[in-house]
């Protein structure tokens, strides 16, 4: 078996024709690991935008490259031909840092060659989401390369960080120091077959229509904190940007509640979220100037 982490750097630019944005790749870097995850070949190419010449200055901060040093380069199409001719091996497992890399290829896939499916990457493997195995986190949090690297006792300085080929051999020198076949195995998926890449190009969104067949409506009806009897609602269901939320009324307790509802949908699932909180009373304004007491 052999390895191939890729890394890629690119500028976020609005398309002319829908106005949507694309992660547009301006440089593709990549490493062949053999079996010994000794490094035996590498791949390093700068990409010529086509949707827009002018790098924001986020970009250029941080990989350093000019507008200037991709006027002359080949397109993404003549690049991506290469890189596939390069990478295109039997028994290969490619990965990178986070799935972020492959969903912005995929992006560009779809973009230049009107197809989601990258044709050449058979398995893959997120390597993030395997080295966090070795690493303290909280709550799951995604670690950067950088700080994954300091972790592990990896010496960054010798890399030039946010640059597409540095970046793939820091990939690789975690991966050395903890790969372990038999727990690495389980994290290398057939990329090509199923759901994969729908499931990664899918866009989680908020449900913000209240009668949306999605919606279960039993997540509109709240139960009093107090007394365990379903409140009555008092008005409609607001949308509050991301938010659904109404007004409720406990006759019992004569007490006033307001729900927030926060509903996500994920390709599997939707993700619900609920707050109910007790009403404050308004504040009403007495005769004397200056003293207000509560209703």
């Amino acid at each position: 078996m052999e390895f191939i982490i890729f890394d890629l750097e690119w500028n976020s630019v609005k398309k002319p024709d829908d106005g949507k944005f694309i992660n547009e790749i301006i440089e593709i870097g990549a490493v062949l690991l053999n079996e010994q995850l000794q490094e035996t070949d590498s791949f390093s190419a700068l990409i010529r935008p086509s949707i827009s010449e002018k790098l924001n200055s986020y970009v250029k901060s941080l990989t350093h490259i000019q507008e200037e040093q991709l006027k002359n380069q080949p397109d993404f199409l003549t690049v991506i031909q290469t890189f596939k001719r390069w990478a295109n091996r039997k028994n290969c497992v490619f990965l990178s840092w986070s799935n972020t890399d492959l969903h912005v290829l995929a992006e560009n896939y779809d973009c230049f060659l009107h197809q989601h499916k990258v044709d050449f990457i058979r398995q893959y493997a997120d390597l993030q989401k395997y080295v966090s195995l070795f690493l303290k986190t909280e709550n799951n949090n995604q670690v950067a390369l950088g700080a994954a690297a300091e972790q592990l006792g990896v010496d960054t300085r010798q890399f030039a960080l946010h640059r597409a080929l540095d970046d793939s051999r820091l990939c690789a020198a975690l991966l050395r120091q903890t790969y372990q076949k038999k727990r690495f195995k389980p994290y290398i998926s057939n990329v090509l077959a199923g759901t994969f890449y729908e499931r990664l190009l899918f866009k989680p969104y908020y449900i913000t229509d209240p009668d949306s067949p999605l919606l279960d409506k039993k997540i509109f009806m709240p139960r009093c904190p107090q007394c365990g009897k379903k409140l009555q609602r008092t008005g409609k269901i607001r949308q509050n940007n991301a938010l659904l939320q109404a007004n409720y009324r406990c006759e019992k307790c004569d007490a006033a509640y307001r729900l927030r509802v926060k509903c996500k949908k994920t390709y599997d699932t939707i993700d619900i979220k609920r707050n109910l909180a007790l009403r404050r009373p308004k504040a009403v304004v007495s005769e004397q100037p200056g003293d207000a007491v509560g209703s």
